[in-house]
């Protein structure tokens, strides 16, 4: 669109879920920006569209990306007050200090 948005992130923002599986299923780049350095995740964090973020951190959604603004999906998250969506980008975050990676598994 003119927003240079794609399918992914408008399935996203307006929490599609079927939608969501189905294009990444079909290989839609979960990590592309639209002009505003926005990405699918962060559009899914802004609206609080918790099993969505699962979904695109489960697909490899660069969880550190930075928009235009410098914000993070995980400020995005912070800004709108989606307390259960902190939890799930910050679970998602590698923290060697818990012996842990991303999606849960243990650090080899």
């Amino acid at each position: 669109d003119l927003e240079g948005q794609t399918a992914l992130m408008t399935a996203c923002e307006e929490g599609f879920e079927d939608i969501v599986q189905i294009l990444i299923d079909r290989g839609a780049m979960v990590n592309v920006q639209d002009l505003e350095g926005r990405t699918a995740l962060m559009l899914a964090c802004s609206m609080g569209h918790e099993k969505i973020v699962q979904t695109l951190i489960n697909s490899n959604a660069e969880v550190n990306a930075q928009d235009s603004k410098g914000q993070t999906a995980l400020m995005l998250a912070s800004l709108h007050e989606r307390q259960d969506i902190i939890k799930i980008l910050n679970d998602s975050i590698p923290n060697p200090s818990r012996g842990k990676k991303r999606k849960g598994t243990s650090v080899e």
